[in-house]
């Protein structure tokens, strides 16, 4: 997405009022909202060394989003990482 103030020297006025009036900013204040009121409930539910370890998966889905819709490159190393992402997850939600 290219945004019309683009080309302006950072800190602008024009700068600030295209950033202030960009429906994306908003759009992501309420993403982040919604995050972490979903992280209040999830705490709420779990105790946090399950949970905290378990927000990892998310860059398995950041890596397979950029893949799928950005067309990035994977590599053996790459799934290797995933993998001891996933055994890790694993690994510390088991019981002691």
């Amino acid at each position: 997405v290219m945004l019309p103030f683009a080309d302006a020297p950072l800190l602008s006025a024009e700068v600030i009022r295209g950033v202030l009036t960009s429906p994306l900013l908003y759009v992501g204040l309420v993403l982040y909202a919604i995050s972490v009121v979903n992280w209040l409930v999830v705490l709420k539910r779990m105790d946090l060394g399950l949970a905290y370890p378990a927000m990892s998966l998310a860059y398995i889905a950041t890596f397979l989003l950029g893949v799928w819709m950005f067309h990035e490159p994977w590599s053996t190393t790459r799934i290797a990482g995933i993998a001891i992402i996933i055994l890790g997850v694993i690994l510390i939600s088991r019981p002691a």
